[in-house]
């Protein structure tokens, strides 16, 4: 049985405070409380279901009132009961093959769908605004991601860390903030690298050129890669950008350009020559 699923939730009019049992109308059982704050802690009964988890279908309290799903993400490590939370973002997690989302969710949160392992698909809805740090880390099972048109906002933060099946990354056409380039998924202008897919089967990728800086951990434990070609328009390589990618044996790049380098970017890979200045190249590699 996996841990509690938790979901934010927005009420109609006139629903106060309360604590109430609820079911899912799919045929999965859940037992849910809600909090005053407007959140509702549900734990799935998989004796039940087929691998599917579907929150599209409606929510009601046990007086048949809605309730609307909106976002789902983890909780600020405040002390607070995980039963029982306070805040309004919390984890979803669980041993599903797909999820199904409604048209209601605006923000997929922190570490919203974190180590669901089993995870092979899911269809974020044209609602989407927001996507936050690890959001899929650790979705190993994980084939496709498609970023929908009205997504704002998405974070470089580990969004997709581990997801070790994931290939490739696509944008919804119409999709103002962000573009596909490959399979990578990068800002509309270009100037920033938001997620590469640990799966992608490349074994060399030339970052393009306009890129600014490589997040940290952007490609950390992408074991298919061997190569990577470094625009001098980067000024700035972040902690563990690279670690853990094995193969990794060849960085190219302009030796005049002035590159920082931080937390050992290169840690755990077989890189051993920079095209920057010795001093740098001991700190990424972790020799320093």
């Amino acid at each position: 049985m996996p841990g509690n699923v938790p979901w934010t939730l927005s009420f109609p009019a006139g629903i106060e405070d309360a604590h109430w049992n609820a079911t899912m109308t799919d045929g999965n059982w859940f037992l849910a409380a809600c909090a005053a704050e407007g959140t509702l802690c549900v734990k799935p009964d998989y004796s039940h279901g087929n691998g599917v988890l579907d929150l599209a279908k409606p929510i009601r309290d046990g007086d048949g009132r809605p309730w609307t799903l909106t976002a789902v993400g983890m909780p600020p490590l405040d002390g607070g009961n995980p039963e029982l939370p306070r805040t309004d973002r919390l984890r979803l997690a669980g041993e599903v093959s797909a999820i199904r989302l409604p048209d209601t969710l605006v923000e997929l949160g922190a570490g919203a769908l974190m180590n669901c392992g089993t995870l092979r698909e899911i269809d974020l809805p044209d609602s989407l605004r927001r996507i936050g740090p690890w959001a899929f880390s650790g979705c190993r099972s994980l084939r496709r991601l498609s970023i929908p048109a009205g997504v704002e906002d998405v974070s470089d933060d580990r969004t997709v860390l581990e997801c070790e099946s994931l290939e490739a990354i696509d944008t919804a056409p119409g999709n103002p903030a962000y573009r596909s380039d490959g399979g990578v998924l990068l800002s509309a202008d270009g100037t920033r690298l938001v997620a590469y897919p640990p799966g992608r089967p490349a074994e060399s990728y030339a970052i393009p050129e306009g890129v600014e800086a490589i997040p940290g951990h952007l490609f950390a434990r992408c074991l298919h890669l061997k190569s990577v070609s470094v625009p001098a328009t980067v000024r700035e390589i972040g902690p563990h950008a690279f670690a853990g990618c094995r193969s990794l044996a060849t960085v190219t790049g302009d030796p005049a350009t002035r590159v920082r380098l931080l937390g050992n970017p290169f840690l755990h890979t077989a890189v051993r020559q920079l095209p920057w200045d010795a001093h740098a190249q001991r700190r990424a590699t972790g020799d320093e």
